[in-house]
Formats: C-alpha cells, structure tokens, sequence
C-alpha cells in the first residue's frame, strides 16, 4: 500500500499546482479587467468633461 499511498500524495500536488495556477491566471485575469475598467471610466469622464464645455449656453449658436 506503500506506493499507492506516494501516487494519492504526488496526484494531490498537482491538483494543488494546477489550483495555483488557476488562481494566479484568475488573478492576472482580475487585474487586467480593472485596469482596463480604470481607462475606460478614466476616458469616460474626460470625454464627459469635454461635452459639458462644448454644451456652455454662451457658446450656442442658434
């Protein structure tokens, strides 16, 4: 039973590497969506910015 019991513990350390891998790629994944969130809403409001200076009531031409 002395083998079968080292193969049950080095299928337990790859299960538990491909685990850590999972999360690090999740992780990375998670990153990379936040810093692309972060551009966009950073964008956004700058472009929002600009069209409430380009709707100021002085500047209107009928």
């Amino acid at each position: 039973s002395d083998g079968s019991e080292r193969q049950r513990v080095h299928i337990d350390s790859l299960l538990q590497e491909q685990q850590m891998q999972l999360f690090e790629s999740r992780v990375h994944t998670l990153k990379k969506i936040a810093l692309t969130t972060g551009a966009v809403l950073s964008l956004a409001s700058t472009d929002h910015a600009d069209r409430l200076q380009d709707h100021n009531p002085g500047d209107q031409h009928g």
